[in-house]
């Protein structure tokens, strides 16, 4: 009978899938001593590190609202714009709304 190997830990396999030279023992390690080392700092230090966190994804989010509307309106090279083409509003059934 055949065993299945676990699949990884989460970010670790994440990050193997972006670099798949590389082994996911190494990014738990990596992963583990961040972290470790992120709550055993001081109280002020990890406010710190949650603010920048907090600022990152809120950047993230940020940006991927502006690349659906660049998307959306065909500016982004590469990219057919659907307009309003798949909008509600342009089905026959919803010609007055909804």
């Amino acid at each position: 009978m055949h065993r299945r190997r676990p699949g990884g830990i989460g970010a670790a396999k994440i990050v193997s899938g972006w670099l798949p030279g590389t082994p996911e023992w190494a990014w738990v390690a990596l992963f583990m001593v961040v972290f470790c080392a992120t709550n055993l700092a001081a109280v002020r230090n990890f406010g710190e590190f949650e603010f920048w966190f907090a600022a990152l994804k809120v950047g993230a989010i940020t940006l991927f609202l502006v690349l659906g509307v660049l998307a959306i309106a065909g500016v982004l090279p590469g990219t057919d714009s659907p307009g309003r083409a798949t909008s509600p509003t342009s089905c026959p059934t919803a010609a007055r709304g909804w």
